[in-house]
């Protein structure tokens, strides 16, 4: 579930990247918040979602000060 609106962000490539915060949730682990980072396309698809949509979210783990998500396919689940 989004927990903070996707917003842009400048970066020094020019490349289009947008973040998110969610609440992430799995089998092993109670829910927790994990920021998702989309470039490029998945930039674009992130920005069209709202705070409380839930979303299914694959990609790969980054360490960058703190834990992040770089999405590589995004699924609308409300």
């Amino acid at each position: 579930m989004i927990t903070k609106s996707p917003s842009r962000i400048k970066n020094t490539v020019g490349r289009p990247m947008v973040k998110a915060t969610i609440l992430a949730e799995s089998k092993k682990r109670s829910a927790y918040p994990l920021t998702v980072v989309g470039f490029d396309i998945m930039a674009l698809e992130l920005m069209a979602h709202l705070c409380g949509e839930r979303l299914t979210v694959t990609g790969r783990m980054e360490w960058n000060g703190g834990y992040s998500l770089i999405a590589d396919r995004i699924v609308s689940m409300s």
